[in-house]
């Protein structure tokens, strides 16, 4: 009966902010989305390659600019020492970012592509944005004003749409336009959160900066390179097959990896940004376990459902939605679907290592999943066609995650039956979501697919949510 009540109240701490989290990036969702058609007919699909490219190059420099010492900001009880540490983080992220320029410099010739490498320059630029944002971000994630991060949400992802819709209408930059959106978006959201974050991130007395290095240093040995196997893991297919497969395939596989990941991260970045500040009190007060429970039941709900339609009608919906030059996307998509669920999934889960300080296992788990999906690659680079080598890679990438979520859990102490429970009731409403899509693919034009599809999960989402609310 204990544990019953204990769970009704962590999910009730959760829910509630994530609910404020999610009215900014449903509203976020639904810009881009609504533009995303538009943005994909205004640009060739090789300037998406391009852009993907470039966008992976930054996520990859992403977990060293800093040596995720910013994760460790949430965790002091002093706000005083919290301070230190994001000074830390700042002074360590300016430094990466002075190393990526001269990188680019001097090594950006490597890039097969010419049309690419117009284009690496913006890539330190985009990572200084990127990383003053996401520090930001955590200062106001300790300070749980989950209002103004949905504020930023939203003007990020408006900025982003109204620069990359003028830049096509105006036929500006190619790829340049689609990184200008991006670069400005992320930089709109940053000022949003720096204005709220400064009132609080204050400097009384010196900054410390050797303490909290000393203290905190597992999350620069550990999860730092942890971290960046992780993107490895993730990103490596856009850094290699560019040169393997060309640009065009780039644009495909990169729109198909996203437009997915988009909607099916939604709810896990929000839960995220919760549970990790949650998860620190879970911990502190002995109930970490019900807490990640909670949390992995609420992410296996809302992603497994939304998995089974787009594996039987993406091909129909891609072409339709986006455009015939498209639908290859869609076919890519089919394959990749299970690996981007999981990792929705996966990634919120692996706050548990760092609250736990975990990061020897985080960092050996990360080299396990790199391992994976660096095996496929090669064999791909060697042996497969194009959409062969995308099987090959969504059949690594998922298998990847499946082990990144055991381990997690079973370090917040769940055990394999509780871990496997919460996919049962939406695997039974996956399958019946896939055989009526299977059956509409086959008997009904593409538009129409597409919106049974569309009515389906709309008519899912109010039995998700009552679900949800009542467990």
């Amino acid at each position: 009966m204990t544990h019953r009540g204990s769970t009704s109240t962590a999910r009730d701490r959760i829910l509630r902010p994530v609910g404020v989290l999610l009215s900014g990036s449903g509203a976020a969702f639904l810009i881009g989305y609504l533009a995303r058609p538009i943005i994909m007919r205004l640009f060739p699909v090789e300037a998406f390659g391009v852009f993907e490219f470039v966008v992976a190059l930054v996520a990859v420099a992403i977990p060293v600019a800093s040596l995720r010492y910013e994760d460790a900001v949430v965790l002091p009880a002093s706000r005083d020492e919290a301070r230190d540490v994001w000074m830390l983080s700042l002074a360590l992220t300016v430094s990466t970012v002075v190393l990526a320029a001269l990188g680019v410099g001097f090594l950006g010739h490597l890039v097969p592509d010419e049309n690419t490498r117009l284009w690496l320059w913006t890539a330190p630029l985009l990572l200084l944005v990127l990383r003053l944002s996401k520090l930001f971000e955590l200062w106001q994630t300790r300070e749980k004003a989950f209002g103004t991060l949905s504020a930023g949400v939203v003007a990020q992802r408006s900025v982003t749409t109204a620069t990359q819709v003028g830049a096509g209408v105006a036929a500006v930059g190619g790829a340049g336009g689609l990184l200008a959106g991006f670069g400005l978006g992320h930089l709109t959201a940053m000022l949003v959160y720096a204005r709220h974050a400064l009132t609080t991130l204050t400097l009384r007395g010196p900054v410390k900066l050797r303490e909290p290095a000393k203290r905190y240093r597992r999350f620069a040995q550990f999860s730092s390179p942890a971290a960046l196997v992780s993107a490895l893991a993730t990103r490596l297919p856009s850094l290699v097959l560019l040169g393997v497969f060309g640009a065009e395939f780039l644009g495909w596989f990169g729109q198909a990896f996203h437009i997915l990941y988009i909607p099916l991260s939604l709810v896990g970045t929000a839960v995220g940004q919760v549970f990790f500040v949650e998860a620190v009190e879970a911990r502190r007060s002995g109930s970490l376990h019900h807490e990640t429970a909670s949390i992995h039941t609420l992410l296996a709900s809302c992603t497994v459902v939304p998995l089974a339609g787009i594996c039987a009608a993406a091909p129909d919906v891609f072409g339709f939605v986006f455009g015939a030059d498209w639908r290859p996307a869609g076919e890519y998509a089919v394959y990749l679907a299970p690996w981007i669920a999981l990792s929705a999934i996966g990634s919120p889960l692996t706050r548990v290592f760092d609250v736990l300080e975990q990061q020897r296992r985080d960092l050996a788990v990360n080299i396990v999943m790199f391992s994976v999906v660096g095996g496929a690659l090669v064999y791909i680079s060697l042996f497969s066609d194009p959409l062969q080598g995308v099987l090959i890679l969504g059949v690594a990438g998922a298998v990847s995650r499946v082990i990144q979520i055991a381990m997690a859990l079973r370090s917040a102490g769940l055990s394999p039956g509780e871990s496997f429970r919460p996919y049962l009731r939406p695997a039974v409403e996956g399958a019946l979501l896939f055989a009526l899509m299977t059956f509409a693919r086959t008997t009904f034009s593409p538009g129409v697919t597409t919106l049974i599809l569309a009515l389906a999960l709309i008519a899912w989402l109010p039995l998700l949510y009552r679900r949800t609310a009542a467990s």
